[in-house]
């Protein structure tokens, strides 16, 4: 479980886009674990499930009337980062450019380009069909390479 952490924080931090909400999304994510009161469905790996914890920690937050109902918004606390948090401004420019992405097509980003999980697991993460996940990461693909080459081509 130790080694899937900088996934889960990667993939909390991508829902987020918010370095100060995306760990305590993990710790919560993980005290479910740790509790013993729920295991991997059958099929599902390890990691895959962990995953699949956090987007679901994060949408049952973002739930109206939650606690904790933050949810992501573009102009987050990471999309403005500076030099000095170890961002440069091509990451905030990638990280900003990501944040105006809808939230579905965020997710499957995330999974799939960012941490190389294959469409199957993003499916089964994501709770939606194999070819849902292709479509839309298809869109958001398209939709940052409109941004980014916009970016590229400021002086």
């Amino acid at each position: 479980m130790a080694e899937a952490i900088p996934s889960l924080r990667a993939f909390a931090l991508g829902l987020c886009l918010d370095l100060q909400e995306g760990d305590p999304l993990v710790e919560e994510t993980l005290e479910v674990v740790l509790s013993g009161n729920e295991s991997a469905p059958s099929g599902m790996g390890c990691k895959t499930w962990l995953l699949f914890l956090v987007r679901r920690t994060f949408y049952r937050r973002a739930k109206p009337g939650s606690t904790r109902s933050r949810t992501a918004r573009s102009g987050s606390k990471v999309a403005g980062g500076t030099a000095g948090n170890g961002f440069s401004l091509a990451s905030a420019q990638i990280l900003a450019a990501l944040g105006r992405l809808p939230l579905h097509h965020r997710e499957v980003v995330v999974l799939a380009v960012m941490l190389g999980e294959r469409y199957e697991d993003a499916s089964m993460i994501c709770a939606c069909p194999m070819g849902t996940v292709k479509s839309r990461l298809n869109r958001a693909r398209r939709r940052l390479g409109r941004e980014l080459a916009l970016f590229q081509q400021r002086p």
